[in-house]
């Protein structure tokens, strides 16, 4: 009974922590909610976007934009993931790719 109540409680936690995932894009860099951590990135400390198989619980039935940054980590974003087999999903995820490289390219230009 103990260990099933510790299961309840840790997939209603995970379940949670999933549906808030998400990106934020701001002038000075990005806010990245993921599953069991949040991080901020500098524009600066970030050098592009890729879309790979999801990580962990995800793989390998899932497609994720993954931010690679300038000291050669990645660190996927949870709040992209989506399961290619659902119809749209890997679109999706190419989608949100294409806007984070294009959130990078014009924090990147000098201010006119």
């Amino acid at each position: 009974m103990l260990i099933s109540a510790g299961m309840l409680a840790f997939g209603v936690g995970f379940v949670g922590r999933t549906a808030f995932a998400l990106v934020e894009v701001r002038n000075d860099g990005m806010l990245v909610r993921n599953v069991f951590h949040t991080r901020f990135f500098g524009w600066d400390e970030i050098e592009g976007f890729s879309v790979q198989r999801g990580k962990g619980y995800a793989s390998p039935w899932g497609r994720t934009v993954v931010v690679l940054l300038t000291n050669g980590e990645a660190q996927t974003l949870d709040a992209t993931l989506r399961y290619h087999g659902f119809t749209g999903g890997h679109d999706d995820v190419v989608e949100a790719a294409r806007r984070l490289k294009i959130s990078l390219k014009e924090a990147s230009q000098p201010p006119t």
